[in-house]
């Protein structure tokens, strides 16, 4: 039957559980008249049902691999696996889970070499005493009768007694278990076995409330929080440009405390840096640290980032794919699959395959979320590109616009909201610009400046590039319209931002200071022959255009920035 277990790992799960009952911990085996056979008397209960139905703990997300896995099995007395299934409010997955946890921990310290209590002693012996007195004829029962009802009084206040003391036992359990998890192994062993020994006083000195309270303030500043101050002062390195500081600190924090989210993190500062064969050995290390599918797809898809900013796009397409594969077969991973699809489309559109990426959007939007406006809009504002490159102008004003109103329905603005608006109104200012609406376009321009007022980190690269290249464009239209003042302001504006930051690609970096010399040196030679400052401005375009080939200038410009006599 699919999802059942196999015979060994039900004999796995009962020797995990000591052959005991995890919820009541009565033994599950007992002997048989054979003497080398057993009776057994447990059973192997999947905490995620088999198949959907009522009280099952069903999860759609799991595989048949899943299911059988022995992670998703406990072992039980047939009652307990009754109980289980009846009520799943009470029995969740999470519960059976910790309550396994517990057991086999408390199995592996030796806490089930239980000590009777006092009061448990007195039950036996009561109860041994009253099956002896009504085992006895009717008229011993008579002559006994009133003895027999204060045995039974008895044992009936002793039970009262005994399940006062399993609920205090139990509670120090749960205390035990907290503090397991935030103290030693060595430290909690020593608890469970006191515990179970039912030494309670000594036990209870252990957990004493100001004790307690005394270590959690100790125990605030833990390999995680410590971790987590040293990455702070990285993030504070990495603002300042102190990019060797920043690596050190990053690498202290990740040995101090590993977490998925700090390597990601940092391999994300690496790639931002041009640091590619550091950030895809960090990348590795993740890769072989967590086999989680979830975790993989992420870290896939960081590894399809790394390959787009090596401009090896064929590849970084590849990675991606592998990330939206592991997404699918994840189920209701919609958004993680339209974020990937997003990234497929940046990446077609790199390679100037400009169909493939509309398709890659349009499959994009699909799987978002429909309440989920930024990262529309986000995705809107992508697609606009290869319909500007393609000369859809019609079309891209349209994407532009959809992204607006999308910008415009959230109602916590925030830097990411900013920078998509931006860009959709740089994008209506281009169209205009190609459709000969040169002042419409310089209005579009207006607002995109006018969307990144209130953008709380103006250090960001993100900001920065965005910036510089509304800078450069608002210089242009100026510029063309014979706005010479305004103009300069702002050729003068994009240079000093350019040298202000580190691109992502160098090519990238030199050739819009290529464009920004020579323009900006030309608009000088048009007030001011031979000016000084014009000349030099010229000079460090054409140098930067001879040393890096041309860039991907047309011919005519080339032949224009190296002509100039300088």
């Amino acid at each position: 039957m699919t999802g059942e277990f196999n015979q060994q790992t039900k004999n796995i799960l009962a020797k995990r559980a000591g052959e005991k009952c995890t919820l009541c911990k009565k033994n599950t085996s007992s002997a048989h008249s054979n003497y080398d056979e057993f009776v057994n008397l447990g059973e192997a209960a999947h905490i995620h049902g088999r198949k959907k139905g009522k009280n099952n703990r069903f999860d759609e997300k799991l595989t048949d691999k899943q299911i059988k896995d022995i992670r998703n099995g406990i072992w039980l007395c047939p009652r307990c696996h009754k109980d289980i299934d009846s009520d799943e409010i009470k029995y969740t997955a999470t519960f059976l889970i910790e309550i396994r946890e517990k057991h086999e921990i408390a199995l592996a310290s030796g806490a089930y070499n239980v000590v009777p209590s006092k009061v448990e002693k007195e039950i036996v012996r009561l109860e041994k005493l009253l099956l002896e007195k009504e085992r006895s004829s009717d008229l011993t029962e008579k002559l006994f009768e009133k003895e027999i009802l204060e045995y039974k009084k008895r044992l009936s206040t002793l039970h009262e007694l005994l399940e006062k003391e399993n609920r205090k036992f139990e509670q120090l359990i749960d205390e035990a278990y907290t503090v397991m998890k935030d103290s030693s192994f060595e430290k909690y062993t020593q608890i469970t076995q006191l515990f179970y020994q039912r030494k309670f006083d000594e036990a209870e000195a252990l957990l004493d409330e100001d004790k307690i309270i005394a270590e959690a303030e100790q125990l605030k500043v833990s390999l995680e929080n410590k971790a987590n101050l040293i990455l702070v002062k990285a993030r504070i390195a990495a603002a300042k440009g102190e990019i060797e500081e920043c690596i050190r600190l990053f690498e202290k924090s990740l040995d101090l405390h590993l977490s998925y989210l700090n390597i990601v993190s940092f391999i994300r500062y690496l790639i931002e840096e041009n640091l590619f064969d550091k950030a895809r050995k960090e990348l590795n290390k993740a890769f072989a640290f967590y086999n989680e599918n979830e975790k993989q797809a992420l870290l896939f898809t960081t590894s399809g980032n790394i390959y787009k900013y090596e401009l090896k796009i064929d590849k970084a397409i590849i990675e991606y794919n592998k990330a939206l594969k592991l997404y699918k077969n994840l189920n209701k991973k919609e958004h993680e699959q339209s974020a990937v699809l997003n990234n497929i489309g940046l990446a077609y559109n790199s390679k100037r395959q400009y169909s493939s990426a509309i398709i890659s959007y349009i499959n994009s939007i699909r799987k978002e979320e429909k309440e989920n406006f930024l990262e529309l809009a986000k995705i809107y504002v992508n697609m606009g590109s290869p319909f500007m490159y393609k000369k859809y102008y019609e079309c891209a004003v349209a994407v532009f616009n959809h992204a607006i109103n999308l910008c415009s329905k959230i109602l916590n603005k925030n830097d990411a909201s900013r920078m998509c608006l931006k860009i959709a109104h740089s994008g209506l200012a281009h169209c205009s610009y190609m459709n000969g609406e040169t002042l419409r376009a310089i209005e579009h321009y207006k607002n995109s400046e006018k969307a990144l007022d209130g953008f709380e980190n103006i250090y960001s690269r993100k900001f920065l590039v965005q910036k510089s290249d509304l800078f450069h464009n608002m210089a242009a239209m100026n510029h063309e319209q014979g706005n010479v003042k305004e103009a300069m302001k702002y050729y003068n504006l994009n240079l000093i931002i350019e040298n202000s930051f580190k691109h992502t690609s160098q090519k990238v970096k030199d050739r819009n200071l290529a464009i920004s010399y020579f323009n900006y040196g030309m608009l000088i030679l048009q007030e001011k022959i031979d000016d000084p400052k014009a000349l030099f401005l010229i000079k460090k375009a054409k140098k930067l255009v001879i040393e890096n080939d041309g860039f991907d200038l047309s011919p005519d410009t080339i032949e224009q920035m190296t002509n100039v006599p300088v």
